[in-house]
């Protein structure tokens, strides 16, 4: 991601370096072979995608994305459109300059050379991850507009004032994808807050700062501690 310094960034341009920042660090800290990276809204179908990876050649490619089940609202919502999300993608494959880029795992999917996949799904040809992007209250819908990286395209606290005025109407104001009424299979507003749990063990949160990482980068040490830190969210950091 590349910003030129005559120019002041916009706020789009400082949420996407730290998306992208916390997708790089998980891959610098990581020393898997392959690394999946996932938002913190999209939810992989275990047994699924465990059953896929022992029938699928994955290993012949540098890199693959997704299709994505897509919510809208609630989660007995979903669409009938399968947009591409998730990025599984060789660790050797991937540099500095790949993952830090304006348009995060698309442009690092995009850039990655050698043989690629676009449309992954699993061995039934359905997606094997759940994205639960809207999925919440019209309160965390307002903090996640006002924060994500795609705030310039829309007016988020008008539309979501206008979508929450009514009950749901079969249709997202994002990408007026269709939607059909399916059993949950995962029900993110039954789950309690974050920060109650963050009060306790902390244990497994990677904490570093600008130093450690350019010394990991200088060092070429890209031996893991056992970390691994492959999933970044709108909003997240």
């Amino acid at each position: 991601m590349l910003y030129n310094p005559f120019v002041s960034p916009s706020p789009y341009d400082f949420q996407m370096y730290w998306y992208t920042t916390s997708r790089y660090i998980g891959y610098l800290y990581s020393d898997a072979d392959y690394l999946l990276f996932l938002d913190a809204d999209e939810i992989v179908e275990g047994q699924r995608f465990i059953d896929w990876m022992q029938a699928f050649d994955y290993e012949d490619y540098e890199a693959i994305r997704f299709l994505s089940y897509y919510y809208f609202r609630d989660p007995s919502y979903r669409a009938t459109t399968y947009p591409t999300n998730a990025l599984l993608a060789k660790r050797s494959a991937l540099s500095l300059t790949i993952l830090m880029n304006d348009w995060d795992r698309y442009g690092a999917f995009s850039r990655i050379e050698g043989k690629k996949k676009g449309r992954g799904v699993g061995l039934d040809g359905e997606p094997l991850i759940h994205h639960y992007s809207w999925v919440k209250p019209k309160e965390e819908c307002l903090k996640k507009g006002a924060t994500s990286g795609h705030s310039w395209e829309y007016d988020f606290p008008l539309e979501i004032e206008k979508e929450f005025a009514h009950p749901f109407q079969g249709s997202d104001f994002l990408f007026s994808y269709t939607y059909q009424k399916v059993p949950p299979f995962f029900d993110p507003l039954s789950y309690v807050p974050l920060e109650p749990l963050l009060q306790g063990d902390t244990s497994f949160v990677l904490r570093v700062n600008h130093r450690e990482v350019m010394a990991k980068e200088l060092l070429g040490n890209r031996n893991s501690p056992g970390w691994v830190v492959s999933s970044a969210g709108e909003g997240d950091c």
